[in-house]
């Protein structure tokens, strides 16, 4: 092997060399660019994971507020029947007491002609 052909590979391992170092540079750039894109979608996922979670919470809480709303409502259906009717009760216990009210008896008839 003479000297010129060992200049001759020389030249060519560099110019391999060089060729490999590019794309490590290249691999390297996409790495980055990958590990970017990957940050990017994992936030977009938890953003998204957030969003369910607040929108689950909501749901829950709305039906939490729904029953307590059925309850009360509920409750004050009876509290008014009550208080109606011991209103109804007392009102006609008065009526009676004062003598405005007379009960009919139950062979009585409402025909005014009689």
């Amino acid at each position: 092997m003479n000297k010129n052909e060992m200049q001759q590979q020389l030249s060519d391992l560099s110019i391999i060399q060089e060729k490999i170092s590019m794309r490590l540079d290249s691999l390297e750039i996409i790495r980055k660019s990958d590990a970017e894109e990957m940050k990017t979608k994992n936030k977009k996922i938890i953003y998204h994971l957030e969003r369910i979670d607040i929108y689950i919470n909501k749901q829950k809480n709305y039906k939490e507020f729904k029953e307590t709303q059925k309850t009360s409502f509920r409750k004050n259906i009876l509290t008014a029947g009550a208080v109606m009717t011991i209103l109804v009760v007392l009102t006609g216990w008065g009526f009676f007491e004062k003598g405005l009210y007379t009960p009919v008896p139950p062979n009585a008839t409402l025909n005014a002609n009689n």
